[in-house]
């Protein structure tokens, strides 16, 4: 496997067709102000909710419909990775993780190959870009292919990574909301390139002022926090979780909050890719 797995590296790096996107468009004296608020926020956020905030206000203002981001030394531990998200999707983590799908997810080898910044959907066509893999790899791509499309997960978009090699790097993917705001545009590009340096030294800063607490045994979930938490991870929402254990609303909230705390994730998807890497959503809990 080490072998195939340096194999999909070179097909990655070989990949001249998928050409970086240039960050050259120029920004309004309002958009770069706005970047100047945002960098110094994000270099200051005391804690990880702060920080999440930030990242919401951010997506909203870029007018995105999803944002991920993961930070950590490379691809292959990236299970160990601080990950961020706005509006993601639990379920897809979940399987994500479970299958170790980053081990061969085209997006990630590709910002890993020092991409900063490239257009997602050429990469996202797995047929062509698993032609020249062996036959195990092409097994995996064809799973996250289809995973992909039954979570009906976008074929549009940005994606890279920043950060220097050998150290800890911002893996990032981000979702424009309008179509019609495609890769083409160059403003997009832009307008992350100059906030993506401030959102990897912030990360960086919240190791140390707010570093990821992960026990290998796990945390001390109470059984009404592992029940919410497996509902959570199948993708049940606050209403369908207060269905399945009888509970009103609120209380679903009240244990997610507890979960939050507990695993010391920020959000949702967080939690979920946490839980799975302890073995909390599995069948015997």
């Amino acid at each position: 496997m080490a072998h195939a797995a340096e194999q999909l590296d070179v097909l990655v790096r070989g990949l001249a067709r998928h050409r970086e996107i240039s960050a050259t468009a120029p920004l309004s004296a309002a958009e770069l102000g706005r970047v100047l608020d945002y960098s110094e926020a994000l270099l200051c956020a005391p804690d990880a909710e702060v920080f999440m905030t930030l990242l919401q206000s951010v997506a909203d203002w870029l007018e995105l419909d999803k944002m991920l981001v993961a930070y950590g030394r490379d691809r292959h531990d990236i299970e160990r990775a601080r990950i961020l998200s706005v509006r993601e999707q639990p379920g897809w983590m979940r399987l994500y993780m479970r299958e170790r799908f980053h081990e061969v997810d085209p997006l990630l080898a590709h910002a890993d190959a020092g991409v900063n910044c490239f257009a997602a959907q050429p990469l996202l066509r797995f047929d062509s870009y698993a032609s020249g893999l062996p036959l195990a790899l092409r097994i995996r791509v064809r799973r996250l292919a289809d995973a992909a499309t039954d979570f009906r997960r976008a074929d549009h978009g940005l994606a890279g990574a920043i950060g220097e090699e050998g150290k800890s790097k911002l893996f990032y993917t981000v979702v424009p909301q309008d179509r019609r705001q495609s890769h083409e545009s160059s403003r997009l590009a832009a307008l992350l390139g100059r906030l993506l340096p401030s959102i990897h030294a912030g990360l960086a800063l919240l190791e140390v002022r707010d570093p990821l607490r992960i026990e290998c045994s796990g945390p001390a979930l109470s059984t009404k926090e592992r029940e919410t938490l497996a509902l959570l991870a199948e993708g049940c929402n606050d209403r369908e979780i207060a269905s399945r254990l009888r509970i009103v609303e609120a209380t679903v909230r009240f244990h997610l909050k507890r979960i939050f705390a507990k695993l010391g994730a920020q959000n949702r998807t967080h939690a979920v890719s946490i839980a799975h890497r302890l073995g909390l959503t599995s069948a015997e809990r």
